[in-house]
């Protein structure tokens, strides 16, 4: 059987080798590799960013968005005038309040239902806009003469909304004036829906089979190139190498051309470029609570401490959240009993996993033998924890209750194989460490009712991979320009997608057949280190490992 096992390695282990690179980066972000603890904490800080009392100035400046995107510009004046909105501080720029009083004169022109509601509009054109246009910027003047005009012949045709174009002209106005009071009030968009705006770019432009609509957060389109046009001596001809202009035109998934102006709007500010490029695209905000509040019931977040941040502050401003978190503190919800089983079988209590379950899913345990598996694996790695003197028991459970449920699921002998490497490890003095148990549960018990991941996990998880497939076929450039951009993806690895990046042990120590190593990674269902820590404690010799392992 060893020397079967050695034919078969060694014809793949050519192939194998070839591959390795590919696969390491087509699968370096799955869903399943995301980093769940590094993911736990970036959405306890963007809920804290997006509903804590510290995000009103971003909520502000986005009201004033939505407003100016709805025809109101009133309101919109209002929210820029507003203590969190700056304080009327960005409407000192005559430009942009120009463009704001034009477009409201405009909205007014387009909801005219007769000569009453034009000669309103036509009055606030000549007591507010026309002696503004007449010092906001040379080309102000010009505009509103053709802003007048187009009120003018528009009348009340039926192609009136085309002719005063009143409706193309929201979306760039809207994104100039939300970021200009992020910038007034220092407003800082949260680093997960930087990364998620980033990537969802990306999606837009390289679109694939490879990543499904099904699950991803809803997106409105891009507003197009907002900034206005900059006033500093020089600025508007100002030249960048193309290391970063490039950089920036790929990770904004722009024009070379937007990317220059968007340099020197900012003094050539990359970062700042950058995120003023990706704000916009308009997330649907309500979306987003519903993926955060989902991830959070999954994940148990609403348990545990948090010394900064009070899942009821967010819940105030979230309807998604102060549902969910309602049915978590009634404890009626199923999540809640899964991820208290989760918990209790991590631990090593199975009883208690087991009975929490049945109640909450009378006979799930009972019908899923990888459910019955895990747990009963969980309360062996536990005894295992405890000490020699329980290193008897867990044997008992390996060759009782885990064989007999791998009679029932042949499936699960590689689970038995990486268990029963564990107990090896664990008799060679290595011990053992396992900080995933409780990820492990929750993914068995998610399987055993038919339930993927979190969205938000399987959104990244697809997106990321998606990213990574582009930076390996260098269709886009110089990503790590932008630390924030790189820092938040980068933290959301997990541990086996850093070891597939950082590839083939050192020299020193892999000095086994390709094919040996890979035979016992098969049999030992182990990672490559593992398999080769075990061949240095055996001299290579395969069939001493396995007797090892079995024995």
């Amino acid at each position: 059987l060893l020397r079967g096992g050695k034919d078969l390695s060694r014809k793949a282990a050519e192939s194998a080798k070839e591959t390795r690179a590919s696969m390491a980066t087509a699968t370096r972000y799955a869903g399943a590799s995301i980093d769940l603890e590094a993911l736990d904490a970036l959405v306890v800080r963007t809920a804290m960013e997006l509903y804590c009392a510290g995000s009103h100035s971003r909520t502000v400046s986005e009201r004033a968005r939505e407003s100016v995107l709805s025809g109101d510009v009133l309101s919109a004046l209002r929210w820029a005038e507003h203590e969190k909105g700056g304080s009327g501080a960005v409407l000192e720029d005559k430009r942009l309040l120009f463009k704001l009083k034009k477009q409201h004169f405009l909205e007014l022109a387009l909801a005219a239902d007769g000569t009453e509601d034009l000669e309103l509009a036509l009055r606030y054109c000549r007591e507010d806009l026309a002696p503004l246009a007449l010092e906001a910027y040379p080309e102000a003047y010009d505009e509103f003469k053709s802003a007048m005009f187009a009120v003018v012949s528009a009348g009340y045709g039926l192609d009136k909304a085309e002719k005063l174009g009143a409706a193309e002209g929201r979306p760039s106005l809207a994104a100039a004036l939300s970021l200009a009071m992020r910038k007034e009030t220092g407003a800082r968009e949260p680093d997960l829906l930087l990364l998620l705006r980033h990537l969802l770019l990306l999606r837009a432009k390289f679109a694939n089979d490879d990543v499904g609509d099904e699950h991803l957060p809803l997106a409105e389109p891009t507003d197009g190139a907002f900034l206005l046009p900059v006033e500093t001596p020089g600025a508007s001809s100002q030249v960048f190498p193309e290391s970063v202009v490039l950089p920036l035109r790929d990770a904004a998934c722009v024009t070379s051309r937007e990317a220059t102006e968007a340099l020197r709007h900012f003094g050539g500010d990359v970062e700042s470029a950058l995120e003023s490029e990706l704000l916009r695209v308009r997330l649907n905000e309500d979306e987003i609570g519903e993926l955060i509040a989902e991830y959070a019931t999954r994940r148990g977040l609403f348990s545990r401490d948090q010394s900064e941040f009070s899942w009821a502050e967010a819940a105030a401003g979230c309807p998604a959240i102060a549902s969910a978190l309602a049915s978590w503190e009634d404890g009626t919800g199923r999540e809640r009993a899964a991820r208290d089983a989760a918990a209790a079988a991590a631990a090593g209590r199975s009883k208690e996993a087991e009975a929490v379950l049945d109640r909450a899913f009378p006979g799930l345990v009972a019908r899923s033998p990888r459910l019955a598996f895990e747990i009963k694996r969980r309360e062996l790695l536990g005894l295992m924890r405890g000490g020699k003197q329980q290193l008897q028991e867990a044997l008992d459970i390996a060759r009782g209750d885990l064989r007999d449920l791998v009679d029932r699921d042949p499936g699960l002998m590689s689970d038995l194989k990486r268990t029963m490497a564990s107990l090896v490890f664990y008799n060679k003095g290595a011990g053992y460490d396992d900080g995933e148990g409780e990820v492990e549960v929750a993914r068995a018990i998610a399987e055993a009712l038919g339930v993927g991941p979190p969205r938000l996990q399987s959104v990244l998880g697809d997106l990321l991979e998606l990213q990574a497939k582009l930076l390996e076929a260098d269709e886009i450039l110089g990503l790590d320009k932008f630390e924030r951009l790189v820092s938040t993806a980068a933290s959301l690895r997990s541990k086996e997608a850093v070891e597939m990046d950082e590839g083939e042990p050192p020299e020193e120590v892999q000095r086994f057949e390709e094919c040996t190593i890979l035979t016992l990674m098969e049999f030992m269902s182990s990672t490559r280190a593992r398999a080769i820590e075990l061949l240095c404690q055996h001299d290579g010799n395969l069939e001493q490992c396995l007797e090892t392992v079995f024995v």
